[in-house]
């Protein structure tokens, strides 16, 4: 199988531990992890390596981080040949290889499987970085084991720390999920918003039985523009699929099937939208959550999304990261103080909501566009 990218959900397993209980995946949840896929103790380097990156144990406290160490050699527990249980480090043993094949650490050719791959099983060492919401942050191939444990300390040495527990605020329950869009993505889509140019953004509203749409500088300046280009379109639809619906899913437990709206808004200096819904009208009735992913937040101040029924909290979004809300909640983004603000705005909705937009569609007025670029799951249309 192939390795996990950076931003896709960690797979799930459950796998028995060298202090005798099982592991699963899900108690992992709440700070960093490292798993580190070995192979085999009995690999002097190997034994080595864990050694050195063992040794700085204030790199895995257990609070902010964790060491989960992999081996697929039996010998290694009949033999005690790696460090017993401690806070914030265990051992796992996958002599069935199941969680190496689905990190994509071992790949059987279908043979018996054994310890090298004359025997049945290819095996590239790994360390796989997970955050505390079971998502993975990087993957490290292990091809020189001397030199793996600085280089792998100096990484974790700038992951942020969470601290300890505290207090809870009141906020919107809306959903924040990091590293959906890498920064090359994000510039792909600038580039491709300045190369096509946008076109004033309007508001889609109720006249009497028909969603017209207005264009209202009082109560919204932006520019925007459909995505054109196919492969970039569709390239924005397998990151949400493999990286966000997931999320979605675990935090909402709504079953994402469909998008429109893949747009490319542009906020310029002093530019914003006031307050408003994202499904009040006829022709928007379909619509259920709305995604905003930030593809310069660096460069520009101001910008920010806020929702006033759940309090006077801003809500800074980093660069590449989604924040998916409800569009029945009330929401504005605050106007652009300093620098140009892009953004990537689809909405997402389900296959009822989908009979709601066919049946609500002779209600646009002539002139409204119907952005029927859509993403349509099973998730098995991944490329």
């Amino acid at each position: 199988m192939p390795m996990p990218a950076p931003g896709e959900p960690a797979p799930a397993f459950r796998c028995e531990a060298n202090d005798g209980h099982p592991l699963h995946s899900d108690s992992l949840a709440g700070r960093f992890t490292t798993l580190c896929f070995f192979g085999s103790a009995g690999v002097a380097a190997m034994a080595e390596m864990l050694a050195a990156i063992l040794s700085n144990g204030a790199a895995f406290n257990g609070v902010d981080h964790q060491f989960v160490g992999i081996s697929i050699d039996p010998d290694d527990d009949t033999l005690d040949r790696v460090p017993g249980p401690a806070p914030g480090r265990r051992m796992l043993w996958d002599f069935d290889q199941k969680v190496s094949t689905a990190f994509g650490a071992a790949e059987s050719d279908g043979t018996e499987a054994g310890e090298n791959e004359d025997e049945g099983v290819t095996f590239q060492p790994l360390t796989v970085l997970l955050d505390a919401g079971l998502r993975v942050i990087s993957v490290h191939k292990i091809d020189d084991p001397a030199s793996h444990p600085a280089a792998l300390l100096q990484f974790l040495q700038a992951l942020p720390q969470s601290g300890q527990p505290r207090p809870a605020l009141p906020q919107a329950p809306v959903l924040l999920v990091p590293m959906v869009f890498e920064l090359e993505m994000c510039r792909r889509l600038i580039a491709h918003f300045d190369q096509i140019g946008g076109q004033p953004s309007g508001i889609l509203e109720d006249e009497g039985e028909q969603t017209v749409l207005t264009i209202d500088p009082m109560r919204k300046q932006r520019q925007d523009a459909v995505v054109q280009d196919d492969t970039l379109r569709q390239a924005a639809q397998v990151r949400i699929r493999r990286r966000l619906i997931p999320e979605i899913r675990k935090a909402f437990q709504f079953e994402v099937t469909r998008m429109e709206r893949s747009v490319v808004a542009r906020y310029g200096a002093g530019d914003f939208q006031a307050m408003h819904r994202d499904n009040n009208a006829r022709g928007t009735a379909h619509r259920q959550f709305a995604i905003t992913i930030p593809l310069n937040a660096e460069s520009y101040k101001g910008g920010l999304l806020r929702f006033p029924e759940y309090g006077p909290q801003f809500y800074p979004i980093p660069t590449g990261c989604a924040l998916v809300h409800s569009c029945a909640m009330l929401h504005e983004v605050t106007p652009v103080t300093e620098g140009v603000r892009y953004a990537y705005i689809p909405v997402l909705y389900d296959d009822a909501a989908a009979g709601i937009r066919q049946a609500n569609t002779p209600a646009l007025a002539a002139g409204v566009p119907a952005d029927r670029r859509e993403m349509v799951t099973p998730s098995s249309v991944d490329e």
